[in-house]
């Protein structure tokens, strides 16, 4: 696989709004704002033709700004949906390697549960042949510790781990 250097270049050219006239408006209906005083049903309509106001700069300027915008978002999803062609293939093939992994690791523990099962079956079925002659030769059956692969005794003890503490 070739290693590419991609240097994406972009120049933005941001336009110069006029805002004046919008913060005009608000500052003008902000001072009506905050010395009104609801008492009525003439003062809350007065109230209500404020918040009209807001409500249409408001308005004015979210078109405005979606008008602005517009052009790049929907750059910016090309592209994501182009990239997006690569990178899902990406994580289709890793969910299918993740399931793979996960059926071997199955696979796996049954087949090592399998084979301590067996051994300790084999296990206890020379115990039981030890049990016997050491019963018809009349003496006390010791069965012999458990040894483990590594060759050290098991113990019974459980084992203490910094994680457990």
């Amino acid at each position: 696989m070739s290693k590419q250097k991609t240097e994406a270049v972009a120049t933005v050219t941001v336009p110069t709004i006029d805002t004046s006239n919008w913060v005009k408006t608000i500052d003008s209906v902000s001072l009506k704002v905050q010395s009104i005083v609801i008492a009525s049903t003439t003062d809350e309509a007065k109230a209500s033709d404020l918040a009209g106001e807001l409500t249409a700069v408001y308005n004015q300027a979210e078109t405005a700004r979606k008008a602005f915008v517009k052009p790049f978002n929907d750059v910016v999803s090309n592209m994501n949906q182009l990239f997006k062609s690569v990178t899902g293939r990406c994580e289709s093939g890793k969910e299918i390697l993740r399931d793979k992994i996960k059926a071997f690791r199955r696979m796996e523990e049954k087949r090592i549960a399998d084979d301590v099962r067996k051994a300790e079956e084999l296990r206890q079925k020379e115990l039981a042949k030890l049990e016997k002659k050491a019963e018809k030769k009349g003496l006390p059956f010791v069965p012999p510790p458990q040894v483990a692969r590594n060759g050290f005794l098991k113990s019974p003890m459980k084992k203490v781990f910094p994680e457990n503490i």
